[in-house]
């Protein structure tokens, strides 16, 4: 595979794994552990805060990764991929997007 089509297919592979990743706690599925999920000291004392961090960083993660697909969809629909900013933006918008749905998460637990 040459460099360009991976440049086109990473950003909706990385945001579909960021779905799946985040979809289990977002159906509170995953309990309280050191490895997965939002983990402070509030969240692992609490069943209730860790459970409502969770969904809501979960659930934030998943609208997130899913407003990244759209956006990197119309970035290479109307731009095409040959443009420095289509290399930059598809590899930026999934990463900030999982630095917004863990501070929503964060805010939660708090």
């Amino acid at each position: 595979m040459d460099a360009m089509r991976l440049m086109v297919w990473l950003p909706y592979v990385t945001s579909g794994l960021f779905i799946l990743l985040a979809l289990p706690l977002a159906m509170r599925l995953v309990g309280p552990d050191r490895f997965y999920g939002v983990r402070t000291e509030k969240t692992l004392q609490n069943l209730e805060v860790w459970y409502a961090a969770n969904t809501a960083g979960g659930s934030a993660m998943v609208v997130c990764a899913v407003l990244s697909i759209i956006i990197v969809f119309l970035l290479h629909t109307f731009w095409g991929t040959n443009t420095d900013l289509k290399v930059i933006i598809p590899v930026f918008v999934p990463v900030a997007m999982v630095f917004v749905s863990v501070a929503i998460g964060l805010r939660h637990a708090s």
